[in-house]
């Protein structure tokens, strides 16, 4: 949802995908179902948020990661027709980190 209204390149919208998304987890949880986030583009902050809630939901959180290195990460973006700057990815992989040490 993130990626799909608020977009990378579209931070002005990126408030209101995130309220959606959040809204939707929490909609979701209550009516029992299991919830999957896959967003590589959360900052620690929206991590934090979306784990309050679920466990305000009573909901067990699980975090899985990617376990390809950023070096990894752009060697493989180098090949399709429009790889993800590597300052991207190195920032990408920042937010994990920061993410990282609030578990």
């Amino acid at each position: 949802m993130l990626s799909l209204i608020g977009g990378k390149f579209q931070r002005e919208r990126r408030p209101l995908a995130f309220d959606a998304t959040l809204r939707l987890m929490s909609n979701a949880l209550r009516g029992g179902m299991d919830v999957v986030l896959d967003e590589c583009n959360l900052n620690a902050v929206e991590y934090g948020l979306f784990v309050a809630k679920a466990q305000q939901l009573h909901a067990n959180v699980e975090w899985h990661r990617m376990l390809a290195t950023p070096e990894e990460c752009k060697r493989r973006s180098a090949l399709h027709e429009h790889p993800v700057a590597d300052l991207v990815i190195d920032r990408m992989a920042e937010r994990y980190a920061a993410i990282l040490k609030q578990k």
